[in-house]
């Protein structure tokens, strides 16, 4: 069925509190937030310019339409770390959508790592996962800017065939979460002459970053979500 507030396709009709849309039941949801969006996207322009300043080693870098420059640069930063407007309320209505999925999560056993896509005419980020499954990740991100043509299509396991792909097509104030368990998902290509933006993320238990990372090479970008 298509979902007439999210223009998802969902493949379950188990509801959540608060709007949380199920598109693949215990894996893939969405909810339609209420933020300030001139406010967001003033915020991300900014993060833009920041990031784009402080973080990129090299002006000629090209990625090939595959992927932005913000998104390639995850690593250095944290998104929510930033005292810009619209920020604040958008941590909190993350971390109650993540609860409001998992009401059975300790609350004080994750931590979020946040960064911006910043899609300008002919980007895209193509397929790829996230984490391995034994990390018990959950990714997501929320739509800034992303009307009136886009989105993010998926392959879920066990169903990874190309007759199986789930599109979201993307509005604007649109969360989308879901577990990084093995899926596969990539964005549309963006055709317009003002950027495409949306801003990512992944939750973590801490033990799972040490898992991942070591402790050496670990960059403490990760905040609690508490």
């Amino acid at each position: 069925m298509i979902d007439s507030l999210s223009g998802v396709k969902t493949l379950s009709n188990k509801q959540f509190p608060n709007n949380i849309n199920t598109i693949v039941e215990n894996y893939l949801y969405t909810k339609l937030l209420n933020l300030d969006l001139l406010q967001q996207k003033s915020t991300a322009y900014l993060m833009y310019d920041y990031i784009k300043n402080n973080f990129l080693p090299d002006a000629t870098t090209d990625y090939s339409g595959q992927s932005t420059m913000t998104t390639q640069l995850y690593a250095q930063y944290n998104y929510l770390l930033y005292p810009h407007s619209g920020i604040v309320p958008l941590y909190k209505e993350i971390r109650k959508a993540f609860y409001e999925i998992n009401p059975d999560a300790n609350k004080n056993d994750w931590m979020i790592q946040c960064w911006l896509n910043f899609y300008r005419a002919g980007e895209f980020i193509d397929w790829h996962m996230h984490w391995d499954a034994k990390f018990e990740v959950w990714h997501g991100f929320y739509c800034v800017d992303v009307e009136p043509n886009s989105a993010t299509l998926y392959k879920v396991p066990p169903n990874m065939e190309d007759k199986d792909i789930i599109t979201i097509n993307s509005m604007n104030n649109l969360l989308v979460l879901g577990k990084s368990d093995g899926d596969y998902h990539r964005s549309t290509e963006w055709p317009y002459h003002f950027p495409r933006i949306t801003i990512a993320f992944d939750i973590i238990k801490p033990e799972k970053i040490i898992e991942a990372y070591g402790t050496t090479s670990l960059k403490n970008h990760w905040i609690p979500l508490v």
